[in-house]
């Protein structure tokens, strides 16, 4: 899988916005901080996917999912990562911009591509869905929150 890295990369950058949210929002900065670490996580298993891949541990079925479609979610997740690092985003709308990224299909598909029948890969992928579909949770969950501060 030769956007593999990329995937791990997409991670990486993801925890670097929730980080950089949490240093914006004090008053969530654990929640922020909890989602960021647990990106490094997921970038760290996406990496070992990798290594199992090379190993012929694993394959990779096709999907919708490009290599384009990678660069295209990373260049969103710099955009907004300048727009946070130059405070230029609130808390609904950090918020809003997770949601989405959760949402979108990059992690979904990711975790559809991958076929082993190794125990410890298919553990990786039900963490990963379970940890995901947890954020996906939490962040709606702040969501609904803050609109109902306002």
């Amino acid at each position: 899988m030769d956007f593999l890295p990329r995937l791990e990369e997409h991670e990486r950058r993801l925890s670097e916005l929730y980080r950089t949210y949490g240093e914006l929002f004090p008053a969530k900065k654990n929640f922020w901080l909890d989602l960021a670490q647990e990106e490094l996580g997921h970038a760290l298993w996406l990496r070992n996917f990798g290594a199992k891949a090379k190993e012929g541990k694993l394959s990779f079925k096709k999907t919708k999912i490009t290599a384009a479609s990678v660069e295209t979610s990373l260049r969103h997740i710099d955009k907004q990562l300048d727009l946070a690092k130059e405070g230029q985003v609130n808390l609904l709308g950090a918020l809003a911009t997770a949601r989405d990224l959760e949402n979108a299909l990059i992690d979904n598909m990711a975790m559809a591509m991958v076929q082993s029948n190794e125990p410890l890969v298919k553990n990786l992928l039900d963490k990963l869905h379970l940890e995901s579909e947890q954020h996906r949770n939490r962040i709606a969950d702040e969501l609904i929150e803050v609109k109902n501060k306002k």
